[in-house]
């Protein structure tokens, strides 16, 4: 209708609401960019909006969320809050193709069963939770990264669950509370690229483990291209006839984690590790000492180190390590072997071990005759940076 003498028109019709009648997939791309809190947030816009944020094809719960939820006063209800919002997901929860939960309290939380119903799901990340998958759960068909820290498994192994993801490339595990693992189940993840594994993981604590049972095992992934392993209270024992490795051509990277120097079959595991990865370009070894004193450590003869031969490493890394002179007959070693060599990075458990500067250059002096690569160099750096710059 319209106002006689040149008055405003009265629209016949409200405006269009052009955002909501955007492609699913181009709302669901914008609160993707929100963080989680916000996209959920949007569902009290109008009716309409009450679901869009299930569309997310990732939902992660982190620091950042706990973050969020403590600015608010709501830590104490992190769990309930979460928990809230899975259960609102219950048959939506098909189309979260990344799934990441970093559970902040001190008790695990229990994850609602229907979560294992979602077989689209691609990457896979929990950290204390607790696990309990509904009964005729089949896998993750599709799942390719799965990292699992500190998760318990009732009325289920965590075996049971990575044999039934058999396209996983990438596998993290740590500190889980779900039965041994066998190798039977390990073995059905051929396309396995990267693989983080504290070695306990693998059977029960009393099980005393090898140099060649970690062949065996790490041999079942031919396309493994990266490879953690952590020794943390692990039981080993000497091979009495030890078949090298040698058919992994795509493991470039490997890092070893709590190599206690004063163990003389720890020293000769991690000697025969590195003989079998020949194509090895980056290293990291981080030292740990059962009885936290290097002083009591026995060293190992000097044979085990003139078993190397040549290696095609680029960059070495020693993390925490007290100068013992197993650690260091390995430093020697590795820059006789390792004619490609850039950097050899040393951090050291004590910034005071050397004495200052010139104990520093003194050291790196000594350790440079031994490099056959001529433009290798030494740098010190601490821990923490030694870590986290090996990438």
């Amino acid at each position: 209708m319209e106002l006689a003498h040149g008055s405003r028109k009265v629209p016949k019709f409200a405006p269009e609401d052009i955002i909501s009648s955007m492609p699913e997939e181009v709302i669901s791309n914008i609160l993707g960019r929100l963080p989680l809190q916000d996209a959920v947030r949007t569902s009290i816009l109008s009716s309409c909006w009450k679901s869009k944020w299930t569309m997310l094809n990732q939902l992660v719960f982190d620091v950042k969320f706990f973050r969020f939820l403590k600015e608010r006063e709501h830590e104490k209800h992190y769990g309930r809050i979460i928990y809230g919002i899975l259960l609102r997901l219950k048959g939506a929860i098909t189309m979260n193709q990344e799934f990441t939960l970093k559970n902040m309290n001190e008790t695990p939380l229990e994850l609602p069963s229907h979560l294992f119903s979602c077989r689209e799901l691609k990457h896979l990340k929990l950290y204390n939770c607790y696990v309990c998958p509904k009964s005729g759960f089949q896998g993750f068909q599709s799942l390719l990264c799965l990292d699992l820290s500190e998760v318990v498994f009732e009325g289920y192994t965590c075996g049971e669950l990575i044999s039934r993801c058999p396209s996983l490339e990438i596998l993290k595990l740590r500190s889980n509370t779900g039965g041994k693992i066998k190798q039977v189940e390990l073995a059905k993840l051929g396309n396995l690229k990267v693989l983080i594994l504290q070695l306990r993981e693998l059977v029960n604590k009393e099980t005393i483990i090898t140099s060649s049972s970690i062949f065996q095992i790490i041999g079942l992934f031919p396309k493994l291209q990266k490879l953690n392993l952590n020794f943390w209270k692990r039981k080993l024992s000497a091979d009495a006839e030890m078949n090298i490795l040698t058919a992994l051509p795509y493991l470039k990277t490997l890092r070893l984690y709590e190599i206690d120097f004063s163990n003389e079959i720890m020293v000769s595991c991690v000697i025969d590790l590195l003989r079998g990865f020949s194509h090895l370009e980056t290293l990291l070894i981080k030292a740990a000492y059962e009885d936290d004193d290097p002083a009591l450590a026995i060293s190992s003869s000097k044979a085990y180190f003139c078993k190397l031969g040549r290696l095609h490493l680029r960059k070495v890394t020693f993390v925490l390590i007290s100068c013992t002179e197993n650690e260091v007959c390995l430093m020697k070693s590795l820059l006789a072997c390792s004619p490609l060599l850039k950097k050899m990075v040393i951090s050291p458990k004590s910034s005071e071990m050397f004495g200052g500067d010139d104990g520093e250059r003194k050291f790196v002096a000594e350790l440079m005759l031994h490099r056959a690569s001529p433009v290798a160099k030494i740098v010190f750096e601490s821990s923490y940076d030694a870590t986290t710059s090996h990438d």
